[in-house]
Parts: structure tokens; sequence; C-alpha cells
């Protein structure tokens, strides 16, 4: 996926980059878990999934705005 990404942002800056690889990560990741427990009775809304998902993506864009 790095590879993907680096190709169509080669322009960028690294932070971007990493960035953006880091969301696509943990949108893939919350799909799996959602899919997971929804195996297993446990029903959760689409907007709380999106809530989680932008408030990991804004810590880790902080994260990664302190470290670059």
């Amino acid at each position: 996926m790095r590879l993907v990404v680096f190709k169509w942002f080669k322009n960028t800056n690294e932070a971007l980059v990493c960035y953006l690889n880091m969301f696509l990560q943990v949108i893939f990741l919350t799909c799996q878990i959602y899919i997971v427990l929804f195996a297993y009775g446990f029903r959760v809304t689409i907007s709380l999934i999106l809530i989680i998902e932008a408030i990991v993506g804004l810590i880790g864009g902080v994260k990664l705005l302190h470290i670059h």
C-alpha cells in the first residue's frame, strides 16, 4: 500500500504520505473489526465507527505533526 501511496503522491512531503498510509490502514482495520463484531452479534451504528476513525485520524495527524 505504501508503494501505491508514494506513486500517487510522489511530489508531496513524507509526513503527508505517512498520514495517508496510517489513515487508510485505520479504515481497513476498523472495517475488519466491525465485520468480526457483527458476526458475533455486536451491533454498532456507522456514525459511531466514523467518529472513532476520525478521532484516531486526528490523534495520528497531531502526533505526526509533532514528529516532523
